[in-house]
């Protein structure tokens, strides 16, 4: 994750919370498991496997569920693409 977002548990409201770059997502279930496998060193690919063997998705739509999640993480510049974006310092 880039640096200044917060990634924790609201104890109170039992939801997982991203914040920073003048936003705040309350994460649903799916949205949590993808984004506490980023750590930039897991593939696409191993996360997809992941969530399918903990019967968290169906292999049929795994791919394209899992992407649409990171695409909107990155977009709203939560995460870091290694693919697109300069290594942190």
């Amino acid at each position: 994750m880039h640096q200044g977002i917060d990634f924790y548990h609201d104890g109170l409201l039992d939801r997982w919370v991203i914040s920073g770059m003048n936003q705040v997502v309350f994460l649903n279930d799916l949205s949590y498991e993808v984004l506490k496998r980023c750590d930039g060193k897991t593939s696409l690919g191993a996360i997809c496997e992941q969530l399918c063997d903990s019967g968290v998705l169906q292999r049929a739509t795994v791919r394209e569920d899992v992407l649409g999640i990171i695409q909107g993480f990155d977009v709203n510049g939560f995460i870091f693409n290694l693919l697109s974006d300069s290594p942190p310092p």
